[in-house]
């Protein structure tokens, strides 16, 4: 319980440290930039573009993938669970459907952490409007 408390509070430090330093600067992700950064800028991105509270896009990162932060250097986005949800964010293929209206494509949604994660906040947003009680909404996710 103690390290899961000290995991969170790091996590909580480092995502506002970044979040008030990604406000006074533009950085675009390249093919060099590790998963980390690409997962940290993406969630900063699209969690501000879909009005999802840093806090709670961070925890899902953490819960579907075990994404600790930026200077996760080990960290690994392209997991597939044994039910068939892929990429950093865990989504399934079907959402992956109905939330982009698009055909699926397996390899974007393991490998493309932006389009991922943006799908996941959609789907965040989607719920919270629906349900509005982000108790519901983990559930549902």
């Amino acid at each position: 319980m103690k390290n899961k408390l000290l995991v969170v509070t790091v996590i909580l430090f480092i995502s506002l440290f970044y979040s008030l330093r990604a406000d006074k600067q533009i950085h675009v992700t390249t093919s060099q930039d590790p998963p980390s950064i690409k997962m940290w800028l993406a969630i900063d991105k699209y969690a501000k573009q879909y009005n999802i509270p840093l806090q709670y896009a961070y925890g899902i990162a953490y819960e579907e993938t075990r994404y600790t932060g930026p200077f996760d250097w080990d960290y690994d986005p392209a997991l597939t669970s044994y039910a068939g949800a892929l990429g950093p964010m865990q989504i399934m293929p079907m959402t992956d459907e109905w939330m982009n209206k698009t055909k699926f494509d397996k390899k974007r949604l393991l490998y493309d952490i932006d389009y991922n994660v943006k799908t996941s906040m959609k789907l965040l947003r989607y719920l919270h409007n629906k349900y509005k009680n982000w108790q519901i909404v983990f559930g549902c996710y």
